[in-house]
């Protein structure tokens, strides 16, 4: 009888966690329209391919989605810029120089530290953390939401998510695992390669490799390898 209770209890679990799964995943196939204009605004400022922000920005929406829980009031849109935000800019971290803040944002940060009196609201607080922290890079904090309209247009909403996500798994272990470390966790490629005993640029190459696999998928073959 102890048996039979525990066998429903463990189907159970599993048919809950399969709920989750499949209601974490629409979530983040119902909000791939915010990867694509954050990754074209930071194609434009450095120069690099669009299509491999494009494919980081999906695995920092991938982050939030799994991290997102109903606080503060905020929504999961807002919840997840940042994450997409921050997963590009980590990404940008070993690969071009120092990103410079728009003009309207530093005039915004001058601004708010020059009035302010008291706590700041989290748009203001965003604000003035990227001003002052434009000359380094720092880790990514949860806790500081845009709340702030961006006035980007929507692209048209992918329904290649199913890709993607396959893909991902598919893909192999050491460029998964490079993905996950330096895309994912934010470290830096030097740090990564420390850790797995190989070099930085082995550790760039894998993660190449990687966006490049998930780019295959998403623009149908047509990525460059």
């Amino acid at each position: 009888m102890t048996s039979s209770a525990n066998a429903g209890d463990d189907i159970d679990k599993l048919h809950l966690n399969k709920q989750c799964l499949q209601r974490r995943n629409r979530q983040v196939q119902d909000n791939l329209h915010l990867v694509g204009p954050i990754a074209r605004h930071y194609a434009r400022q450095t120069g690099l391919e669009q299509d491999d922000l494009l494919q980081v920005g999906c695995l920092g929406l991938i982050k939030a989605s799994s991290r997102f829980q109903l606080k503060r009031g905020a929504t999961f849109p807002s919840y997840a810029k940042p994450h997409i935000r921050g997963a590009i800019l980590h990404f940008l971290r070993d690969r071009v120089g120092l990103i410079r803040l728009p003009r309207a944002v530093e005039e915004r940060a001058m601004r708010v530290i020059r009035t302010s009196e008291g706590v700041l609201n989290a748009s203001d607080a965003l604000v003035v953390h990227q001003y002052r922290n434009k000359h380094q890079w720092v880790p990514f904090n949860d806790d500081l939401i845009d709340e702030t309209p961006e006035g980007i247009d929507l692209v048209e909403r992918s329904d290649d998510w199913g890709r993607v996500r396959t893909t991902f798994r598919r893909i192999g272990s050491d460029d998964q695992q490079a993905l996950q470390m330096v895309v994912i966790d934010g470290m830096s490629l030097r740090k990564t390669g420390q850790q797995l005993g190989v070099s930085a640029m082995t550790v760039q190459r894998r993660v190449k490799r990687g966006l490049n696999s998930l780019a295959n998928e998403l623009n149908g073959g047509q990525a460059g390898v």
